[in-house]
Formats: C-alpha cells, structure tokens, sequence
C-alpha cells in the first residue's frame, strides 16, 4: 500500500516534469538568448567606434597643439628675430655714439685719409684747446648731428675755418671733411629734405661762392655750387649785372636770393639795407659837422660828390622808383623822386636844402604852397653812404626818422 503511493508520487513528478519540458516557453528563452548575443555584438561594435572616435579626437587634438605649438614657435621666433634686429641697430648706434665719445675721451684715435689715400691718425688731445688761442677746438651738446643722412650722429668739433666732422665707420672713427682756409669755410646745410656738408668762400672780394656735397659712407654722392660773382664791381657787392650760377646754371639775383634764404636762412639785399635804416635811425649822430647851406664852394662841393641816380625796388608803401640829384648848373642842382609809375614823390632843388649833417643831407620841402604864399612842408633826411643812401621824414627838427626806402647806385 505504501509501495503504491510512492508510485503514485514518483509517476506525477515524471509528469510534471515532463509536462514542463513540453510547454511554449523555450522560444521565449531562445529568443533571450539570442537578443543577449546581438546586444553583446553591437556594444562590442559601438565600443569599437567609440574608441575609433576617441582615438581619432586624441590624434585631431595632439595635431592641433602640436599645430599650434609650431606656431607660437615660429611666431617667437620671428618676435626673436624682430627683437634682434631693433637690439643689433640699437646697438650699432649706441656703439657710433660711444666711439665718437670714446675719441672725445681721448680713449682713442680719429683716421684722416688724405687724396692719395694714405692714412694718419690723431686723439682729441692733440688738437689745440686753449681757448685764448684763435686754434681752439671744442665740442659742445649741439655738436651731435646727422650729417649723411644715414639716421646716425656724427661730430661736430668746433674750430678754424669751420672746425673739423666726423663720421665712424667700420667701428672706427674717420675725419669727414675739414674747414681749409677762408676761401673753404666749413658748414652744413638742409635742402630739398637732405643735409649738405658745404664749403664757402665768402670773405674775398668780388665772389661769394658755397659748394655743397651730400656724403653717404664717407663718399661724395652728389654736388652742386651756389654762387655770386662780382669782380667788375665799384663797391664789392653783387647786384642786377652780376653773374649767379646754381647747380652750374645760370639765374638772377632774385632767384640767388630766393635760394640763399631757403638754405642758409640769410636775408636779401633790400631786407638788410632795411635793418641797416632802422639802426641808423635809432642812433643819428646829431653831434656830427654841420654845414650849413650857405651857397659857398664848400656846400655845393659837397652836394656835387652825391650827385647821380638812386634806384630803390620798393619803399614803405611797396612802390619802386628812382631818386636823382641832378645838378643842373655850378650851384644848382635837382633834387628828384619819380615813381616807376610815372608820378612823383617830390621834385625839389638844392635851394631847399637846409644844411647838411656829417654826410647826411636835411631838406625842407615844400609840399604844398597856397596862393597866398603859405606853404606846408615835408622833412626830409637822406643818409649817402658808398653806394645807396637811406630815406627818411622827419620832423621839423630833422628828428624821430621813419624810414620810406634805400635807393641804390646800382642795384
């Protein structure tokens, strides 16, 4: 009985089991297994890309800071190289500086090449510094400039004729050009934006003459002359008839005056006589010989040695004319002033002529005469010197002089 029962038992379990065994549940359990297995494959494969993709943003990354690595490189390396360069011209001008000193300290030698190329040398020291010596060199802080237009200082040492410049080249210290004399005086000069080293020979008569030369590298590269020359003349000044050259061509003396005061800043003949008035204006000598006009031989001698034209190119009020003492008979003479225009200023005689003081002629003229004979003046003072006169009114007493022209014998 016992037996059966676990028969009975053991035969349910068997179909239990069985019955298990044989129910719809095996495909839901392959296909688990199967979605396991392509769910596996495709992380595999998505692992895959995403370490590709990261390798590749690592490469792309590395590339790029070593791109931009290279760069700042290059980028320092022209910055060094730029730096160089300033640092190397600085140092090329303070090392022109400091040679030009250290000859001025006397540290060392300056080189003179002559014509024939052979060389000499000499320190500071040995040039002449005594200042009661008509010899003396000297320096002084505007004596640093460029004179080769090379955007370097060179040295002006101060002296005779012009002194002495010097250039440094090759890292030593030559002589550039010297002052030879008084028919050489040295100087420098700008024109047309360039500095011109010039030589001059102002101080001989009939001839005022400047050669001018540009230097690049101690070498003359370009020359011109600017010059007046007046041999034939009574006076020993240039005028109208003298001849003027620039650059080997010949011009007036307008443009000659045009051009000596672009470069050397000088005045013009007229501009000077004008100056040369108002000084004399201010210091009259009223103490000098008075002559009176007493119709002796004295007084119209002394009338006669002025006597002749006196051409002025323009008076206080711009206008040009000719005064003229004419003398007209022993004791007469004329005493005119035309404008160029035709019209007069006056027309006088020597009659009106009140005296004379030193050289200086003071006459009355008068101006306006009424019928009733009643007359207005005008006062007259005429300064004669060699070869022009000034003009001037005055007052009754011959003082407080304004200054109308300079007229000239030959202008």
């Amino acid at each position: 009985m016992k037996f059966k029962h676990l028969m009975a038992c053991s035969l349910m379990i068997s179909a239990v089991t069985l019955t298990g065994c044989s129910s719809g549940t095996p495909d839901i359990s392959l296909s688990s297994d199967e979605e396991s297995s392509v769910e596996t494959e495709e992380n595999t494969d998505q692992d895959k890309t995403a370490e590709d993709d990261s390798d590749s943003e690592a490469s792309t990354s590395e590339d790029s800071e070593n791109d931009s690595e290279e760069s700042k490189k290059s980028s320092d390396a022209e910055n060094d190289s730029s730096t160089k360069d300033q640092d190397d011209n600085e140092k090329t001008e303070r090392d022109s500086n400091d040679l030009l000193q250290a000859f001025l300290d006397d540290e060392i030698e300056a080189i003179e090449v002559s014509e024939d190329g052979s060389e000499s040398s000499f320190k500071y020291s040995d040039l002449p510094h005594d200042e009661d010596d008509w010899e003396c060199y000297y320096y002084d802080d505007d004596s640093f400039v460029d004179l080769d237009n090379d955007s370097e200082e060179e040295l002006i040492v101060y002296g005779p004729y012009g002194g002495i410049f010097f250039d440094v080249r090759d890292n030593n210290v030559y002589v550039l050009a010297t002052g030879d004399g008084t028919a050489s005086y040295l100087s420098y000069a700008e024109y047309k934006g360039l500095t011109y080293i010039v030589h001059s020979d102002t101080s001989h008569g009939g001839r005022s003459i400047h050669l001018f030369d540009r230097y690049e590298d101690g070498e003359i590269v370009e020359s011109f002359d600017l010059s007046a020359e007046y041999y034939d003349s009574e006076y020993d000044e240039y005028d109208q008839n003298s001849d003027f050259t620039f650059n080997g061509e010949s011009i007036t003396m307008e443009e000659y005056e045009a051009l000596c005061k672009e470069i050397f800043g000088t005045k013009t003949k007229a501009e000077r006589m004008k100056d040369s008035a108002e000084y004399e204006a201010e210091n009259f000598d009223y103490s000098a010989d008075k002559i009176v006009n007493d119709g002796s031989a004295e007084f119209y001698e002394k009338v006669n040695e002025l006597a002749g034209d006196y051409y002025y190119p323009e008076d206080s009020d711009g206008l040009s004319g000719t005064f003229s003492i004419i003398q007209n008979s022993d004791n007469d003479y004329s005493f005119n002033d035309y404008y160029t225009s035709g019209d007069y200023r006056f027309l006088s005689s020597s009659s009106d002529i009140e005296y004379f003081i030193g050289d200086s002629i003071c006459l009355k003229y008068p101006e306006t005469v009424y019928s009733d004979g009643e007359a207005v003046f005008a006062y007259y003072v005429f300064t004669f010197h060699d070869s022009y006169v000034h003009v001037y009114l005055a007052d009754e007493n011959y003082e407080n002089l304004e200054y109308l022209y300079t007229g000239y014998i030959s202008y």
